[in-house]
């Protein structure tokens, strides 16, 4: 989620070790290259990517620099990113509890189902809803 709206949501098959080169392989890389760089076009600069601090997120550091230095976004280092505070994380402040209460609504009866609800609410994730959150 950002100020400007939702990006996709990334599943993980089941059974995969999420080491760092997996999380940027295939989550950070489509997320920020793709989805993020298309919503702040001209802007990159202006993108700070804040995540908790999991040894995956948070260990190979050279992506950080390579990202900045080549599309101008900013991963917050681990030594800023403020402990147990799930505030400062829009998914966490919001994204995770509305996906909760949409699903709980709908009733899915298998796993592909229970994927295929979280996609079809996220993308009804409105950008007046996205400003709701960062204004709060």
């Amino acid at each position: 989620m950002t100020g400007r709206g939702t990006v996709p949501l990334i599943k993980v098959p089941k059974k995969v070790k999420v080491n760092s080169d997996y999380y940027i392989e295939h989550v950070l890389k489509p997320l920020l290259e793709e989805s993020v760089a298309l919503l702040y076009s001209g802007h990159l600069d202006k993108v700070f990517v804040h995540h908790d601090i999991a040894s995956s997120h948070t260990s190979k550091f050279s992506y950080a620099v390579e990202l900045k230095t080549r599309l101008g976004m900013t991963i917050i280092p681990k030594s800023e990113i403020p402990v147990k505070t799930p505030d400062t994380s829009s998914m966490n402040f919001f994204g995770f509890g509305f996906l909760k209460r949409r699903l709980h609504l709908r009733r899915a009866r298998t796993i592909a189902g229970v994927w295929k609800m979280l996609q079809q609410e996220w993308k009804n994730v409105s950008q007046e809803m996205v400003q709701n959150v960062y204004d709060s």
